[in-house]
């Protein structure tokens, strides 16, 4: 295979400062900073946030002269971009990041044609041509890949590392195992496939894949898979939607905020960080008054974060500091995004933007990964660079 080239950009993000009016996140003692990630209307797409600070977003470059509008994926790293190139007639799809910054997806024709995946380390890692479509979901601190492999129905899961490749068995009563996400302890979060039973499934490599009891009369979809084992699932039913956390094989359901709906809203093309190492839980519920607040769950209780003066808010991400970021309305009813910290839920928004802004992921450093005005990139720095 050809090894595609990088490019190194220079960076067109907004350098790292305190602007006007910033507010603090430490009781005043220091302001929070922003970065610019830039974007074009609707034309960036957020993968996610890396322990150590890498984004990787999927831009769109608007058209030039003859040359039409198309995408390409990068990634930001303490005010530098490097292009992950694409070979010309294709297209990346990015799909995983390890806190090392190596990004894992699929690599495809833009006129269609058989998928492969890809490994990006600063530069593409060759990979064996297949005589099948392959493409990868995720990728460990310990460098397992997780591989999904074109069925005739369908893709099956296998784990990837170094030369070796562990490929999940044949279900019991048959189909076999579809993988999602995996956690640094190799363990794979996916569904079954080629059967019409929706079941959810647990896979460890070398292993049978355990079957999730989850409650019954519901469609319950997996969401993650955290470092513990521990499962987050969403679910509906006649009776409203619902989310379960499914560790030491149960499923505890978190309950809601009064009303008759929990659930896990996810920003569009972004990867789900509702859940952390310390089996803690955000998302959006509903109150007795009808209104969806952001939530935090822990030890068997949900918490109210309220909102920023306005009606609702939605919990998008959790560090395993039990910070939570999201969005919330303002009493002006403008969205904002919102960083939830030692009690106190904290307006960012005003940094980015005066109309509209998001945050979707926080890091354990207390970067936040976010948006602006539709799909304008946004990276918070609320404890100081480093």
């Amino acid at each position: 295979m050809v090894v595609l080239s990088v490019s190194v950009c220079a960076t067109a993000t907004s350098p790292v400062g305190a602007l006007p009016g910033a507010p603090s996140a430490d009781g005043g003692r220091r302001p929070i900073t922003v970065v610019d990630l830039g974007g074009w209307g609707s034309g960036i797409n957020q993968l996610g946030l890396s322990e150590r600070g890498h984004v990787v977003v999927n831009e769109q470059v608007p058209p030039d002269g003859s040359t039409p509008s198309r995408f390409r994926d990068i990634q930001w790293y303490r005010g530098r971009t490097v292009e992950i190139a694409a070979e010309p007639g294709r297209q990346l799809d990015p799909s995983g990041m390890n806190d090392r910054g190596v990004v894992v997806g699929s690599d495809r024709p833009v006129d269609g044609g058989p998928v492969r995946g890809f490994v990006w380390d600063g530069e593409m890692i060759p990979q064996p041509e297949e005589p099948t479509e392959w493409w990868a979901e995720a990728i460990d601190e310990r460098g397992r890949i997780l591989v999904n492999r074109r069925e005739d129905t369908g893709s099956r899961a296998s784990v990837r590392s170094h030369d070796r490749e562990i490929t999940s068995p044949d279900l019991p009563g048959g189909g076999w195992m579809s993988g999602r996400a995996m956690n640094d302890r190799g363990q794979v979060l996916g569904s079954a496939s080629g059967i019409d039973d929706p079941r959810t499934l647990v896979w460890r490599p070398g292993t049978q894949p355990v079957v999730i009891d989850v409650p019954d009369g519901s469609l319950w979809f997996p969401s993650q898979i955290n470092d513990r084992g521990s499962v987050l699932l969403s679910g509906s039913s006649p009776g409203g939607s619902q989310v379960v956390l499914w560790k030491h094989g149960r499923a505890v359901d978190l309950g809601t905020l009064g009303g008759s709906a929990t659930s896990l809203l996810t920003l569009p093309f972004l990867q789900p960080d509702h859940l952390n190492d310390r089996d803690e839980v955000t998302g959006s519920s509903l109150t007795a008054s009808g209104q969806y607040h952001a939530f935090l769950w822990s030890n068997g209780r949900m918490r109210d974060l309220g909102t920023l003066g306005g009606a609702s808010s939605y919990g998008y991400g959790i560090n395993d500091r039990g910070e939570v970021v999201g969005q919330s309305q303002t009493a002006t009813g403008a969205w904002s995004a919102f960083l939830w910290r030692d009690g106190v839920m904290i307006d960012i928004g005003a940094l980015a933007s005066p109309t509209r802004s998001a945050a979707h992921a926080i890091n354990d450093r207390g970067q936040v990964l976010g948006q602006r005005d539709d799909f304008y990139g946004v990276l918070w720095e609320t404890r100081g660079r480093g």
